[in-house]
């Protein structure tokens, strides 16, 4: 399908959606519609590309779960997430699920439940840069880690945690940039 360009204004070009297009996703005047930019494709989509809200309960309070399950949700992009649950425990391991996903903090909770936003936003043009920064710091965090176990350097045990925890937030960071990129 082609669309004929049109100038608007003096630095304004436009384009018209196409009328079965419009009527299928119930668009309306005045409705903001999303823009992806992919290399030299433009998107267009009446949804949000990225995952906003979602909503998960947890009843069972085993810590491999909750852990997996928030790392999950972060990395595939969701900026904020409703999180039921039945025990004050697993508040317990929600907050330490949190340290390793940055940016992700609970900003209401109660007896039965909290709410987890991503209070951090990148622009566009900021993406590329900052994946390959945690790409390359990660790759030296590595290269620190052999080098530790080649020496058998085992009284920096606790240094090696800390680093495999940084290791961690960054590899969680960096998949959830990607993912949030499409």
């Amino acid at each position: 399908m082609q669309r004929m360009i049109v100038k608007h204004g003096e630095s304004t070009l436009t384009i018209s959606l196409p009328v079965k297009w419009v009527k299928a996703n119930n668009l309306k005047k005045g409705q903001m519609i999303n823009l992806g930019m992919f290399g030299d494709k433009l998107v267009i989509s009446s949804k949000n590309p990225h995952f906003e809200k979602i909503e998960t309960s947890f009843k069972s309070d085993e810590e491999w779960f909750i852990k997996k399950t928030l790392r999950h949700i972060y990395n595939s992009g969701y900026d904020e997430v409703n999180v039921n649950y039945g025990k004050e425990k697993q508040l317990g391991l929600i907050l330490e699920s949190l340290e390793v996903l940055p940016g992700f903090e609970i900003i209401e909770s109660s007896n039965s439940g909290c709410k987890l936003k991503c209070m951090t936003s990148l622009e566009e043009s900021e993406y590329e840069e900052i994946v390959k920064r945690l790409l390359w710091s990660i790759l030296s965090q590595i290269d620190t880690f052999i080098d530790f176990c080649q020496k058998k350097k085992t009284a920096e045990i606790t240094e090696m945690r800390e680093m495999f925890r940084v290791f961690l937030k960054q590899a969680n960071l960096c998949k959830r940039l990607i993912n949030k990129k499409g």
